[in-house]
């Protein structure tokens, strides 16, 4: 009966919860552990994945070579495509067969590429660095290094309990961030930020954890429009469910200062998460939304009247 509530509450409790739980628990139960933290949740779910597994790579192959994918708008479907139906699944075979056809892709689409790898590992904590050694080296392209920090995210989404990922992504936020942090072309690495933002946001998932918050906030202040939408959307991730007044606050402050659509849009998706299951705590912030003269402001309304 112990381990089912565990599994339940693995299954359905935010993070904020569940590490209060944790930290209550006397050290021989490290099974219970386990679970809590998802760890032998997302064991259980890989394995069903991998064993289930019923692609046809023929579809694959036949999306590649019929359709012009020498269109990046093209090129990226596909892409997107082979993530979604083998997410989860660790079978990145496809990838590494058709690495060449892979990296003739430029800027977001090399984002999207490699975020794509980290959607196939979804859960596969032990090889997450492993996989993505290849994206993580100095050399990389700043989209490339993006992806690739966004599929750490992926990969590790929902479970805060390993340090060492925690801290390279808070680590690329941050020096990515800096003002004396430029590319070659003197650019500042928005990309990495945006990057990083979503990662922080998936992994510290309904934790409500303070610094991660102060750090996204830092962010989006800065309101640089790619980094700015990441760091909306991870703001509503890290405090998912909470319906916290100062959170909803400050997000609607922000939104109706900026002149950036994207950073309006991130806010937008981000207030919905905030007030994710709230119900009708949610109706004032709704009106408060509908009597802004922000269209995107307005547009959170269906949002938050998704997210009750």
């Amino acid at each position: 009966m112990g381990y089912q509530i565990a599994f339940e509450l693995a299954e359905n409790a935010h993070q904020k919860y569940r590490a209060q739980v944790i930290d209550n628990l006397p050290p021989e139960l490290n099974i219970v552990k386990d679970i809590l933290t998802r760890k032998l949740l997302l064991q259980k779910y890989l394995d069903f994945l991998f064993q289930k597994n019923k692609n046809d790579i023929h579809v694959l192959i036949s999306l590649k070579d019929s359709l012009d994918t020498a269109r990046s708008i093209i090129h990226t479907s596909v892409t997107i495509a082979y993530s979604y139906m083998y997410a989860g699944v660790g079978d990145d075979n496809f990838f590494r067969v058709n690495l060449n056809w892979f990296i003739t892709t430029r800027k977001w689409a090399q984002f999207t590429t490699a975020a794509a790898v980290g959607a196939i590992h979804v859960g596969h904590l032990e090889d997450a660095l492993k996989v993505l050694t290849s994206f993580l080296v100095k050399e990389a392209p700043e989209h490339v290094t993006g992806g690739a920090i966004y599929a750490l995210g992926l990969i590790y989404v929902n479970y805060r309990w390993d340090k060492a990922i925690l801290n390279i992504v808070t680590e690329k936020l941050e020096s990515s961030s800096q003002k004396t942090s430029y590319d070659q072309t003197n650019k500042p690495l928005y990309v990495i930020q945006h990057g990083a933002c979503l990662a922080l946001g998936l992994i510290s998932l309904g934790s409500r954890d303070t610094s991660h918050y102060n750090l996204l906030l830092k962010v989006i202040r800065e309101d640089h429009p790619e980094p700015g939408e990441a760091a909306g959307y991870a703001l509503g991730m890290v405090m998912l469910g909470s319906g916290s007044q100062e959170t909803i606050d400050e997000m609607i402050r922000i939104c109706e200062n900026t002149e950036h659509e994207k950073i309006m849009r991130g806010i937008a998706m981000g207030l919905g998460f905030v007030l994710y299951g709230c119900g009708a705590r949610a109706n004032d912030t709704i009106q408060r939304m509908l009597d802004s003269s922000s269209l995107s402001c307005a547009r959170s309304c269906m949002i938050i009247a998704l997210a009750t």
